[in-house]
């Protein structure tokens, strides 16, 4: 995932720069498997949920405002085609 969005790793998070500006931050990444790719569900599917904090420094503003964090669900799913 990180050589896909062209993330770079600083401590614990995962940072996006433009130039030398941070574009967004991803960190306290947890992922919850629902089941197993060896059994699967009815469907024969995989999925997970991934929880993901996404913080985003505000351009606008000129410091006055916080950046943005945003606390993130997000569900995935691999069904296979074949």
């Amino acid at each position: 995932m990180s050589y896909l969005l062209g993330l770079q790793r600083i401590g614990a998070k995962y940072v996006k720069y433009s130039g030398d500006q941070e574009e967004f931050s991803i960190y306290d990444l947890s992922v919850n498997v629902k089941n197993t790719p060896f059994r699967g569900n009815e469907n024969n599917e995989f999925s997970a949920d991934i929880f993901l904090t996404l913080k985003i420094p505000l351009a606008f503003g000129w410091g006055h405002l916080p950046d943005l964090v945003m606390k993130q669900k997000v569900k995935g799913r691999f069904v296979p085609k074949f």
